[in-house]
């Protein structure tokens, strides 16, 4: 499912795991941390300046196409803490030599072999040397260590090595994958995910556009891959999305997610957890764990009829499979 998508955003780690066990039949929690724990998935700063999901065979061509992105958008916050190329250098060269020697460290672990080296840091210095790491590509996720996350080699995670790299294939090849999981969509949606610019994806979209389906609505052009041509009948469905859903985050216009009388509210939204009915944003919903149960506080936009009450209810009993742990509605 992670290949699939490419990539998931995944600052909200509990969300992140939802978010991919919440598009799998019958997965639990325990399942995909395991996944994790091995690096089939893999956590990294990848497309923009946060972490995402993504699977050890995507993850070299990706920091490679994205990374000077994120990077020009980190320049103002490296000047600011005074990280130059020489400070950058010293310090992988640190972390390096101190993960080829334990495997797995923490970030405060890292901290400490840095100041024993010479080098420094506060709290966000040293979260921008660590990310100025993982998009060069020498580091990625371990597996935690209790409810503690810890970085390892990206060799020792994902040792594939990439034996050519051509940037136009590459974001061919990347927008054909969105497209395909996320079609309807416009180039503009796939610069906004992405990171990457319009005019690439405007450049990368006409390469594979004889693959894909074209819709013209409200001035926009939306396309969508060949296997959605017919038109499919789905049950009622409603869903509880954890924070920085791919269904929220992948597009740049929401309209299609709320009717008209609600496009107003979207930003109290946008990134929390939502509920979504039938398609359409419906409210939002907050996690709170009490001893061994887990609540769940609905907020709805608007009062829900028993029809939506049941489907969320459905939506409910699929996160309490996942987290193997009873759950309640409350509100």
């Amino acid at each position: 499912m992670v290949k699939h998508l490419v990539a998931i955003q995944a600052q909200d780690f509990s969300g992140a795991l939802w978010a991919v066990g919440l598009r799998l039949r019958d997965a639990t929690e325990p399942q995909i941390e395991a996944a994790f724990a091995k690096g089939q998935i893999l956590r990294t700063h990848v497309l923009r300046p946060t972490w995402h999901f993504v699977s050890r065979e995507d993850i070299r061509w990706l920091l490679k196409l994205t990374a000077p992105r994120v990077h020009a958008q980190n320049a103002h916050m490296y000047r600011q803490n005074d990280l130059d190329a020489k400070t950058f250098k010293r310090a992988h060269a640190a972390i390096e030599k101190a993960l080829g020697a334990h495997k797995t460290l923490t970030r405060n672990e890292l901290k400490t072999h840095l100041a024993k080296r010479g080098i420094a840091t506060t709290n966000l210095s040293m979260a921008y040397i660590m990310m100025h790491a993982e998009l060069e590509g020498l580091i990625c996720s371990g597996p935690r260590r209790g409810k503690q996350f810890t970085y390892a080699l990206l060799d020792e995670r994902s040792p594939d090595q990439i034996a050519r790299f051509d940037r136009q294939d590459a974001a061919t090849r990347f927008v054909q994958r969105f497209i395909t999981a996320r079609g309807p969509a416009t180039a503009q949606d796939f610069s906004y995910w992405s990171g990457l610019t319009v005019a690439d994806a405007n450049a990368a979209i006409d390469k594979v556009k004889g693959n894909l389906n074209r819709l013209e609505k409200d001035g926009k052009t939306y396309w969508y891959s060949e296997q959605d041509v017919a038109p499919r009948k789905t049950p009622p469905t409603a869903y509880l999305l954890p924070n920085f859903d791919e269904y929220g985050m992948s597009y740049k216009d929401h309209g299609f997610s709320l009717d008209k009388e609600r496009r107003e509210q979207l930003f109290d939204y946008a990134y929390s957890h939502l509920i979504v009915i039938n398609g359409l944003l419906a409210g939002s919903w907050r996690r709170i764990r009490i001893k061994k149960e887990v609540e769940i506080q609905l907020r709805p936009l608007k009062i829900f009829g028993p029809a939506e009450r049941k489907l969320i209810a459905n939506a409910a009993a699929k996160y309490q499979g996942f987290l193997q742990r009873p759950v309640r509605l409350i509100g």
